[in-house]
């Protein structure tokens, strides 16, 4: 085993207006959040930024990406996971109903099984261009807690029901496991 630690900034995007199409944009509110994160970030020695191709991901970290001079590589592995094919009449009821039942999916959705291994091996993916350093992923709240959880229990529905818009944790990994996990957002300036 070597000491190699990676640190990884899991940004969940900042706050978007719902509507049923993952290409939405950030609200106003959204992208002050996201001017907030550059601000925050922007003395953090990055090594690189990703971020899910979903605007809302997207936008959150270009203000990080200009300050730091850095490309942003999008990665489809990390995008939301797939609830339904449309809207579900219930939101909080299906997704507790998915963090219950990790095999569940509604039509034309992912079960959280598959959309945590979609999200795992961009991870992996990630990990393995990075042995050391800090970089930061642009991604979603659902799919992130799912990869939570399966580094450790303590993170469960219960944790995905009180992340916020944006959030931002700190996420250590030595030798490619969970070593550590900081929150490091704070909604006030």
């Amino acid at each position: 085993m070597s000491d190699a630690r990676l640190e990884i900034l899991m940004v969940r995007h900042a706050h978007a207006e719902w509507v049923p199409d993952e290409s939405r944009p950030l609200s106003p509110r959204g992208r002050r959040d996201a001017e907030t994160i550059a601000r925050r970030l922007a003395g953090t020695p990055l090594d690189a930024i990703y971020s899910s191709p979903y605007p809302r991901a997207l936008q959150t970290v270009e203000p990080l990406a200009e300050r730091v001079g850095l490309e942003i590589a999008v990665l489809d592995g990390l995008r939301e996971r797939t609830l339904a094919d449309g809207a579900v009449d219930d939101f909080p009821a299906a997704m507790r109903a998915c963090w219950d039942d990790l095999e569940l999916s509604f039509p034309g959705g992912e079960t959280s099984v598959a959309a945590l291994g979609r999200f795992s091996r961009a991870v992996d993916r990630i990990v393995a261009g990075h042995a050391s350093g800090t970089v930061a992923v642009a991604t979603h709240g659902n799919i992130l807690g799912l990869w939570l959880q399966d580094q450790d229990p303590a993170y469960d529905y219960h944790f995905w029901s009180r992340m916020t818009w944006p959030d931002l944790y700190r996420v250590a990994l030595a030798d490619g496991r969970l070593v550590e996990v900081e929150r490091l957002w704070d909604a006030s300036p």
